[in-house]
């Protein structure tokens, strides 16, 4: 019996040892190495265009701003946004990431409260989460533009005085990298439309809303 083991023990030993089949890929490897292919999207200099669209409901159901009580003014907003990336990603710890600046226009449709369609140019300044070996990046943004909308016609309402307003907006997203190329990004975004006060009716807007949007690599 003794004999019997012993023969066998180098036969396991030396299946043990053997290497792996031809073609056959350590998953772990291969996963990091598509995180790190993911990654050269942020490199300095880097462009993404981007197809968004989301909904945006108005006003904010709490008592945070001390404004007369604001009519409802729900929209939707789709455009198409250009992306340069500033710098390429650098090791802060938790913060490692890079910035991203973007041009965004489009327009869309006021489905509850004056007016019928609006349209909006905007800017962006982002920052990405860039976690090594991973496919889920988090980021913040600010943004301001110009909204137009012909809300201004309906005269009894004062949340919207003049056909050209002022935007204001922050939010925070997630990209999900898909491929090299290719990711799906979902925002919450809060956006405020005013005019400054350079016309008699200035009550504004504060809006919430989600945004999804389609991103590719350049």
């Amino acid at each position: 019996m003794f004999l019997q083991k012993s023969s066998v023990l180098p036969f396991v030993l030396a299946l043990v040892a053997s290497p792996l089949p031809a073609g056959t890929v350590d998953f772990r490897t291969e996963t990091a190495l598509r995180a790190a292919a993911c990654e050269s999207r942020f490199q300095q200099w880097h462009l993404e265009p981007s197809l968004a669209s989301g909904a945006f409901y108005s006003p904010i159901r709490a008592n945070i701003f001390s404004q007369p009580r604001r009519p409802s003014f729900d929209y939707t907003e789709t455009e198409i946004r250009a992306g340069i990336m500033l710098n390429s990603p650098y090791d802060a710890g938790f913060f490692r990431g890079n910035f991203e600046f973007l041009l965004g226009l489009g327009g869309g449709a006021i489905f509850e409260g004056p007016g019928n369609a609006l349209g909006v140019g905007d800017m962006f300044i982002r920052y990405n989460f860039i976690r090594q070996r991973s496919r889920i990046v988090p980021y913040l943004q600010l943004g301001a533009g110009l909204v137009f909308s012909d809300a201004a016609r309906d005269h009894p309402q004062r949340i919207i005085g003049r056909t050209q307003e002022f935007g204001l907006q922050a939010g925070f997203g997630c990209r999900f990298l898909l491929n090299e190329e290719w990711s799906f990004d979902v925002e919450w975004v809060y956006q405020h439309i005013s005019n400054a006060d350079t016309a008699d009716r200035n009550v504004g807007v504060n809006a919430l809303g989600g945004v999804v949007a389609l991103t590719r690599s350049l």
